[in-house]
């Protein structure tokens, strides 16, 4: 804007500065306060001090700002032509230039509202279970920040946040990002009733002033004695749309859920977020429009002068005489207000009062570079926390908040080395749980302080390896995975790997049972000896269908029981084969059994006893192909209890000494001739 336009828009005001502390009041050389609703105010001012009195004890003084639009003006009253503002002094330097009188000298004051105290400092600090409200309220208790309003339609509409960090940020900033993800904005406003600016924080700008009895009217010269009621020429602040906002999301908990949403406009350009833990479409929805909101704000949004002073959040109306383009109400977002040789340009920024407005998310989430670690965390007294989905608890070690138990965080997720799901209801993978007090390292997806996941577990000086590394003559050596039994048990499981050469071994131990399942088949090659040694109990094979084949290709297989039976049972036949010899021997007593038994030999068969020799049956027979003989050392005697038949087409009787047949009745008969012959021959 030209300077002869601009000449003829400001105004001569009186204004004064008051410092705590100082008795004098300071006259204006200079003055700028641009204020902007949900932003920090920018307020420069030059003063010129005659008295030697601005020195670094100002600093953090409060300052007090008096401006009065004079009354020939216009004729408003005196409290509709004041501007009052309350800050407090950040910082200030020399301009090295001196005026007429030697003994002044110009200061410039940076000053910042009271709310700023809150940008001291930065710090990390995790909230749960906490609605934005809460959190806010929280700090402000804190911070003993006491010089603020809440506005606030409903606190019930702001959800309760199951987690959200406030990382390496102020107070201020955390606040800040927290009102613009809620769409709540905040304004510094003078109380003429506290006679000090508040932090008004509100999600409802209808509970500010309205003003929208006096119209404004569009004019190009301001009149001489201006009713308050006019207002320069709007300048639309349109700037290049954005034409396609596109949100995608993601969560864990819901992965099938589609969480991504666009808006398309008549503009050119695309702007994608991605990233951010919504839980629902439905935020996905309303932070879509909230961008849409954000992102087109200035070509919605008017510039314009006028000279009625009026604060952020006032609601106008215009009603223009000859402009009728520009009718309708609006909202103030921000006011420029800039003094300069006691004449005041006044320069506002406005917008359609049917628009609800969106802060400028310009406070993007803080980023975590890299990793942390942090301790795992649970119930007092129990080893392990962990739900069904595999999540744990930590503490991280800068949390100076937390008591290290379950409360220090939400429930994180924990990375597997494999895992997922093959069909509808089969899951797979590994399931690697940390324990309470184990030292974690923690990544953060796309550097989102709020979404922490475990890469795995660290040993420290209190959480020994179980191997004992360099400082062993074979630890190093070894690499495997050991458990400890839950709760509070010093045994666990172990697979152990040996890599000492020449001394490799694998070494699976179980701190109680052990179960193998094989689905199909099960193979295993043994190149050199294999032992399995039971100390106590039962060793069970079962087959419950099919065969088992036990083949030995060379050497000697020995079934060996030092106390004991052994059984072999079974519904058909046993086969015990030999290609030699086999051999059945008992100390005691050796009994076979059965409803038959035949004894077959190709070649012959031998049955010996040192003592007795017993065969006993119902029926007895002996048969032979071609000769049966029956010898005895001494005497042989055949008896039978009824009779003894011997039979056959021949049949010989020879004694080298006698032969004697005896009876009480005897009968020779032969069918055909009968010889009877002897040396001596006596029928009697």
């Amino acid at each position: 804007m030209n300077t002869d336009v601009t000449e003829k828009l400001q105004i001569e005001v009186y204004s004064e500065i008051k410092i705590e502390s100082i008795k004098n009041k300071y006259i204006i050389n200079k003055l700028l306060l641009a204020q902007k609703i949900s932003e920090i105010d920018e307020f420069i001012i030059s003063i010129i001090d005659t008295n030697n009195e601005i020195t670094e004890s100002l600093l953090n003084k409060k300052i007090s700002v008096y401006i009065e639009i004079p009354d020939k003006i216009t004729d408003y009253p005196k409290q509709n032509r004041v501007i009052n503002y309350t800050g407090y002094i950040y910082n200030f330097f020399s301009e090295n230039n001196e005026t007429k009188n030697k003994k002044e000298k110009i200061f410039t004051l940076d000053v910042k509202p009271s709310f700023y105290i809150l940008n001291e400092g930065k710090r990390r600090k995790i909230y749960q279970n906490k609605s934005c409200i809460e959190i806010i309220e929280e700090i402000f208790k804190e911070s003993n920040y006491s010089e603020y309003t809440l506005n606030i339609s409903d606190k019930s509409i702001y959800k309760k946040m199951e987690y959200i960090t406030q990382y390496d940020e102020s107070n201020l900033d955390f606040i800040s990002r927290l009102l613009e993800q809620n769409r709540i904005f905040f304004l510094y406003i003078y109380d003429i009733n506290k006679k000090n600016c508040q932090l008004i924080i509100s999600d409802n700008y209808a509970q500010f002033k309205d003003e929208t009895k006096s119209e404004f009217n569009v004019v190009f010269q301001f009149s001489s004695k201006d009713k308050f009621t006019e207002i320069f020429p709007p300048i639309n602040r349109e700037r290049k749309k954005i034409n396609s906002i596109l949100v995608n999301a993601y969560n864990y908990k819901i992965p099938k859920t589609k969480l991504t949403k666009q808006q398309k406009n008549d503009y050119l350009n695309l702007f994608s977020i991605y990233g951010e833990n919504f839980v629902s479409i439905s935020e996905v929805e309303n932070y879509l429009t909230t961008l849409l909101l954000e992102k087109n704000f200035d070509a919605i949004s008017f510039e314009s002068f006028i000279r009625r002073p009026l604060d952020i959040g006032t609601k106008i109306k215009i009603k223009s005489k000859d402009y009728a383009e520009y009718d309708g109400e609006y909202i103030i977002a921000r006011r420029e207000i800039k003094i300069e040789k006691n004449k005041l340009l006044y320069k506002i920024i406005f917008f359609p009062a049917n628009v609800k407005y969106a802060p400028n998310l310009k406070l993007k989430k803080p980023i975590v570079n890299g990793i942390q670690l942090a301790v795992v965390v649970g119930n007092k007294n129990e080893n392990v926390y962990v739900n069904k989905s595999g999540t744990i608890r930590v503490q991280f070690y800068w949390d100076q908040d937390h008591e290290f138990n379950q409360e220090s965080s939400n429930d994180i997720r924990v990375s597997q080395f494999f895992g997922g799901r093959s069909g509808e209801n089969s899951s797979m993978g590994a399931w690697f749980i940390p324990r309470i007090g184990q030292e974690v390292v923690v990544g953060f997806i796309n550097g989102d302080p709020d979404q922490p996941i475990i890469l795995g577990c660290l040993y420290n000086g209190a959480n020994a390896s179980p191997f004992e590394g360099k400082e062993s003559s074979d630890g190093y050596t070894k690499s495997g995975i050991k458990t400890c039994s839950i709760p509070d048990g010093e045994k666990g499981h172990e697979l152990i790997f040996e890599d000492k050469k020449d001394e490799e071994k694998i070494t699976l131990s179980s701190a109680k049972d052990l179960e193998i399942l094989v689905a199909n088949d099960s193979n295993l090659k043994i190149q050199k000896n294999s032992l399995v040694e039971l100390e106590e109990g039962d060793y069970t094979f079962n087959i419950n269908k099919g065969n088992r084949k036990v083949s030995l290709k060379e050497g000697n297989y020995s079934i060996t029981i030092e106390k004991g039976e052994l059984i072999i049972e079974t519904d058909k036949n046993i086969t015990i084969k030999s290609k030699e010899n086999i051999s059945l021997s008992a100390d005691k007593n050796l009994e076979l059994t059965a409803e038959n038994i035949s004894l077959i030999a190709k070649d012959s068969i031998k049955n010996s006893a040192k003592n007795n020799f017993l065969i006993d049956g119902n029926n007895i027979k002996s048969s032979a192909k071609t000769d049966t003989q029956l010898t005895a050392a001494a005497n042989m005697k055949i008896s039978g209890g009824t009779a003894t038949n011997l039979k056959g087409p021949t049949i010989g009787i020879e004694s080298n000494l006698s032969f004697e047949m005896k009876g009480t009745i005897g009968k020779i008969e032969a069918s055909g001739p009968l010889e009877i012959k002897g040396a001596i021959t006596k029928l009697n």
